[in-house]
C-alpha cells in the first residue's frame, strides 16, 4: 500500500500545520488516521464534542487528550491535535514548557495542528487579546498574530467570539 497525503478542510478562524494528513491506502478510508481531541481545562464541551462528531463523521478516529497527556509526551500515533475554541489562558498555564517542546517536536515531525479561536491563540507566536499583546506560554506554532476579539464576531454578554489570525512573513 502506497503513503499518500489528504488534505483537510481548514477550520474557520482556525490554523493548521501542516496543510495535509498522512492516510495510508483509498483516500476515503482514513479510519486508520487518529486525531486527538483536547478535552482539558480551556476547552469548551460544545467546540469539543462537535469537531469529535465532525472527524468522526469524515471517518477519522478520535482520542481525547489533556494537558498531562501532552506534558508527559504520550500523543504519538496521532496525525493530528486539535484545540478547541474555549479559553487560551488554561492551555498556556497547563501545558509545561517541556510538553509545548515536545508539542512543537511533534508538529516539526508531521502532526497536523489545528486549532479554532482560543486553540489558534495558543499556537501563535503573540496573542493579542482586547489590545494586551501577550507572548506568556505561547506556544508558537506558526509566526504571527492571533487577534481577539474578532470585530464584529463577538456576543456579549455570552462570551462567543472569534479570532483573527494575523500570519507574519
Amino acid at each position: 500500500m502506497r503513503k499518500r497525503s489528504v488534505l483537510f478542510p481548514m477550520l474557520i478562524l482556525g490554523v493548521l500545520l501542516p496543510a495535509a494528513l498522512p492516510v495510508h491506502g483509498d483516500a476515503a478510508d482514513v479510519s486508520a488516521t487518529t486525531i486527538g481531541i483536547y478535552v482539558d481545562a480551556g476547552a469548551h464541551p460544545s467546540c469539543s464534542s462537535s469537531a469529535g462528531a465532525m472527524f468522526r463523521w469524515m471517518g477519522f478516529t478520535t482520542r481525547g487528550v489533556t494537558a498531562a497527556d501532552v506534558n508527559a509526551g504520550a500523543i504519538e500515533g496521532l496525525a493530528a491535535i486539535y484545540f478547541p475554541g474555549g479559553s487560551s489562558p488554561p492551555y498556556i498555564q497547563n501545558i509545561t514548557p517541556a510538553g509545548k517542546a515536545g508539542l512543537l517536536a511533534a508538529i516539526e515531525a508531521g502532526m497536523a495542528f489545528i486549532g479554532t479561536c482560543a486553540g489558534a491563540m495558543f499556537a501563535a507566536e503573540v496573542q493579542v487579546w482586547e489590545g494586551r499583546r501577550g507572548t506568556y506560554g505561547q506556544l508558537g506554532a506558526f509566526r504571527g498574530e492571533a487577534v481577539g476579539p474578532a470585530p464584529g464576531v463577538c456576543s456579549r454578554p455570552s462570551g462567543v467570539c472569534a479570532t483573527d489570525l494575523r500570519v507574519t512573513a
